[in-house]
């Protein structure tokens, strides 16, 4: 781990922990040097998005070296990882309540307060780790801070919530099935996955002894069926990715799901999931999910899955071309019309149907106030400008006619009647050379 967290000097804090037998567990974030330094967490009454379950601070012993590479940043952990002197409570008060106290600090933590972290308490989870919506019963659900209305994701929410509303630097969870991998998605972060049994889980609640097992009630013919199937993905993914290949694909199949949606909804939702987010659990290969824009003023995440040994491969990649993509999203954004809902776009279209149809009436004001309303919802259809420009000539409105004109022209070059009222409306104030441009 530690190389994973210090071999490159623009720091990527993305750390990440694997269960035993298999399951991988995964933190997210991205920190820079340029982010601003905390020295504490937020004043307890401050607004903290219900992410904490419990706070302390745990720092850094004397450094070894003279500038540990996480020295200043601030991180949170789940509640599956071991404290001393705390009970790992693995979100839920009633096994909070009948287990004893950590004798020891879980390897993964202790690695990352070595390296200069400070660890600053531990975050709300779905119980027992056992779900991927992100919503506790007990203690509160997160609030995610791209979309307050849906779940945040689970099952490491409240991690994935701190580091969205930058109350931390980075974060580390658990992930079985995705359960750092969809709440970085669903809250526009980073997310990491390391290749299985990169990362010691000494002193961490695992979720599940291994991924295979289907239920209490299973066959020996069905676990083994399991562990076929596990061992056919793992060589398949093996054969298509090799060395230096990297698997590009969608981290959830849908955006996230509203606040307290019905246990149907939920159930085609996991479904759904768990197809995608299988591909690296059962492989055993790494992967890392990137904030991909957004639909429907929700996140979307993209992941880029490498070989299992891979880590450091995958995360040089994405560090080098993490800017770039992230431009061409924003390049991508900023094309789009600035009404971006289907209902604006049918509304402006009845509204120049209006203005066609005052027009053939010959009621030319009525038109323009109608293309007006058009415009306003629908700024860069030049057919809007051209179609008002023509109720501008019948007023003898030459200036306006120009220079809706113009407009359109600059909207689509090849919209001839543009250039023709264009021309009409300079012949009719005598600029005649001007007219035949």
């Amino acid at each position: 781990m530690k190389s994973i967290v210090s071999s490159n000097p623009k720091i990527w804090i993305v750390i990440g922990v694997t269960v035993a037998g298999g399951i991988l567990i995964i933190v997210a974030s991205e920190a820079t040097r340029k982010r601003r330094r905390r020295s504490t967490l937020r004043e307890e009454d401050d607004d903290n998005y219900g992410a904490f379950m419990e706070r302390f601070v745990l720092i850094p012993p004397p450094p070894a070296a003279k500038h540990p590479p996480l020295s200043a940043l601030t991180f949170l952990i789940n509640d599956v990882f071991d404290v001393k002197d705390h009970v790992t409570g693995f979100g839920n008060p009633d096994w909070k309540t009948t287990h004893d106290q950590a004798p020891t600090t879980a390897v993964s933590v202790t690695t990352l307060l070595k390296n200069g972290a400070t660890c600053v308490g531990k975050a709300v989870m779905d119980d027992f780790s056992f779900g991927i919506s992100g919503e506790n019963s007990h203690y509160g659900t997160p609030t995610n801070p791209a979309t307050p209305s849906c779940i945040p994701g689970g099952s490491c929410s409240g991690s994935a919530v701190a580091v969205a509303a930058e109350l931390v630097d980075f974060a580390i969870g658990t992930d079985t099935v995705g359960g750092v991998r969809i709440p970085a998605s669903f809250c526009g972060i980073l997310g990491f996955r390391p290749s299985h049994g990169a990362v010691s889980t000494i002193g961490v609640l695992p979720n599940s002894q291994n991924l295979d097992t289907v239920a209490i009630t299973a066959t020996h013919e069905n676990i083994e069926a399991c562990y076929m199937v596990r061992t056919e993905m793992r060589a398949a993914l093996h054969s298509l990715l090799k060395d230096d290949g990297i698997l590009a694909v969608p981290t959830v199949a849908d955006t996230p799901l509203k606040l307290n949606s019905k246990k149907t909804l939920l159930s085609k939702f996991n479904d759904r999931a768990f197809s995608l987010l299988s591909i690296a659990t059962i492989s055993g290969c790494c992967q890392i999910t990137v904030p991909f824009g957004k639909h429907e003023d929700c996140p979307l995440g993209v992941s880029f899955i490498a070989n299992h040994g891979s880590d450091k491969f995958l995360l040089d990649t994405v560090l080098d071309m993490y800017q770039s993509l992230q431009g061409q999203v924003s390049a991508v954004t900023s094309l789009q019309p600035s009404l971006d809902t289907k209902g604006n776009v049918e509304a402006s279209m009845l509204w120049k149907e209006k203005g066609n149809a005052a027009y053939r009436g010959k009621q030319w004001q009525k038109a323009i106030t109608y293309y007006t309303e058009a415009v306003k919802l629908d700024e860069i259809n030049a057919t809007f400008y051209c179609n008002r420009a023509a109720a501008y000539l019948e007023l003898g409105s030459f200036q306006e006619a120009e220079e809706d004109c113009t407009k359109a022209i600059s909207l689509d070059k090849k919209n001839v009647k543009a250039y023709l009222r264009r021309g009409t409306a300079r012949e009719l104030v005598l600029r005649y050379k001007e007219a035949l441009h």
